[in-house]
């Protein structure tokens, strides 16, 4: 496991934490202090993983045009869905929608988000989204998704940002990955109809290039005539 999935992780973990505490839950505040200063340098050293383009992240990213927000959004998912630590703190917030996923909702007031960024996030919900086109985020079986509905990740997503290239269950049901050939592959019918096109216009074009080559008559010429045509021959 990276260590960017595990301080992704963490941080989702210890920003909950915090969000338990807002909620009126009651804990030492040794502990809100050590959560508070943990998630300060952890949010830190992720922000300086973001300058690597090669990671898991960076690339899911750039694929779907994600913005920073919504790339977060993915990672609390993911972290819902990954996290055994975190299903508990969870619970005490969403209650047990928590075991079928995170909602947008619930993942703005962990994160304290403000009126602008959680409404942009909302995007996100559009089955027009890539994340909701190519099925990176799970909601309910009737598929009707806001802003309260729990949302999931399938396991390719999480492996493929744990940095692990494991095949969805689908795609291996279906018989695994497919390698299309660069070259176009025929059957013998298919070769000898393509070999009667090529020479088909072969000759088309030998055609074109002989009535070019005839010679043409300059177009002010005059046409010569014969003894018996002309004027001045009796």
């Amino acid at each position: 496991m990276s260590t960017v999935f595990g301080d992704a992780l963490r941080r989702v973990r210890l920003a909950t934490q915090l969000a338990v505490a807002r909620s009126g839950v009651e804990m030492p505040p040794e502990a809100v202090d050590a959560a508070r200063t943990e998630l300060t340098s952890v949010t830190a050293s992720l922000r300086k993983a973001r300058g690597d383009h090669a990671s898991p992240g960076a690339q899911l990213a750039a694929a779907l045009q994600l913005s920073p927000d919504e790339l977060e959004f993915v990672w609390a998912i993911v972290a819902r869905a990954a996290d055994p630590l975190l299903l508990g703190l969870l619970q005490v917030l969403c209650g047990t929608d928590a075991r079928k996923g995170l909602s947008l909702a619930h993942y703005a007031a962990i994160m304290d988000l403000d009126d602008d960024r959680a409404q942009a996030i909302t995007a996100v919900l559009s089955p027009s989204h890539p994340l909701r086109r190519y099925q990176f985020i799970l909601g309910g079986e009737d598929q009707t998704i806001d802003a309260c509905t729990p949302l999931t990740t399938p396991p390719r997503l999480w492996s493929f940002l744990r940095g692990e290239a494991e095949l969805d269950e689908l795609i291996v049901s279906a018989g695994g990955r497919i390698v299309v050939p660069h070259d176009p592959q025929l059957d013998e019918g298919q070769r000898q109809s393509v070999q009667r096109i090529v020479q088909g216009l072969g000759t088309l074009e030998t055609g074109r290039g002989d009535r070019r080559s005839a010679p043409q008559a300059p177009a002010g010429a005059r046409r010569s005539r014969s003894p018996r045509e002309h004027p001045s021959v009796r």
